[in-house]
């Protein structure tokens, strides 16, 4: 059974595999899953908080298993599976991996895209076989506001760009946090609850 979206599709679940660290998890990467979902007709998306994201410059602030927490306690969309495979690994973070988990364990899916940001998007040549991926999946970039795109990255057929619809950022929040200002209108009630019980960012 071909998962990678080109046969079989119309007995399978157009999926959508999201990665990123989540730290925290916002109200941005929200409106995200309901565009994609709504536009594009993705009947599911695998969300995947990294477990050790090798490309970041910086660690995430909160532990693998604090984000995947918030995730979980973030997300009420019903088309949305939290994926803790990543978590739950010591290795660095590969998507193709992580793809590869899917398809062997989420047999009712064809995983079509993977959605990212645009800085990400940027880098997309130096990921682990970035040929195969760009063979076999259609790129959701989010662009994110002054960020320009790679233009030899733009020369991907399957390719979907998608104006940031939220300004939120993670590092807005967690500097919001360290000041003492609210954050009630970045993240849902349960995450806010969840970064004071646990004294997240201070």
């Amino acid at each position: 059974m071909n998962l990678s979206g080109k046969n079989n599709e119309k007995n399978l679940q157009i999926s959508a595999y999201y990665g990123g660290t989540f730290d925290p998890l916002h109200n941005g990467h929200l409106s995200i899953i309901k565009n994609i979902t709504e536009s594009l007709l993705i009947r599911k998306v695998f969300l995947v908080p990294t477990g050790n994201p090798y490309m970041k410059r910086f660690s995430p602030i909160a532990t693998p298993f604090q984000r995947l927490a918030m995730c979980k306690i973030g997300v009420t969309n019903k088309s949305v599976q939290i994926v803790d495979y990543e978590v739950n690994r010591p290795n660095p973070s590969y998507t193709i991996d992580t793809l590869d988990f899917l398809k062997k364990t989420q047999k009712e899916s064809c995983i079509k895209y993977i959605v990212l940001g645009s800085d990400a998007f940027n880098e997309l040549h130096l990921w682990k076989d970035y040929i195969q991926l760009v063979k076999s999946y259609h790129f959701i970039v989010i662009k994110r506001i002054g960020n320009k795109l790679n233009k030899n990255q733009t020369k991907i057929n399957k390719l979907h760009i998608i104006k940031k619809l939220d300004d939120t950022n993670s590092s807005q929040i967690r500097n919001a946090i360290r000041l003492k200002k609210p954050i009630n209108k970045y993240v849902s009630k349960e995450i806010e609850k969840y970064i004071t019980k646990t004294n997240l960012y201070q």
